[in-house]
């Protein structure tokens, strides 16, 4: 039965992820001047812990550029600015 359980665990966060990516991309071809990880967390209402991964799978499957800029986030740091490609 837990082996049931786990693999149900895995199939929602793998859902949850899939949701993540889309809702991190449609959000970034809204707004083609580009936003920041921070940013589109705050747009969409997640957590930027939420978000983040999202942007590296993203990045990786070819779907993200860089614009060459930066902003600040909320924690100070400079936040790369990403466009949809």
């Amino acid at each position: 039965m837990q082996m049931t359980l786990d693999l149900g665990a895995k199939k929602e966060r793998t859902n949850n992820s899939k949701l993540l990516r889309r809702q991190a991309l449609n959000c970034l071809k809204a707004n083609p001047q580009g936003l920041t990880p921070d940013e589109v967390a705050g747009l969409i209402g997640r957590r930027i812990g939420s978000i983040r991964p999202r942007f590296t799978e993203l990045k990786h499957k070819g779907h993200l550029i860089k614009t060459g800029n930066k902003r600040r986030n909320d924690t100070g740091g400079l936040a790369t600015v990403w466009r949809a490609r």
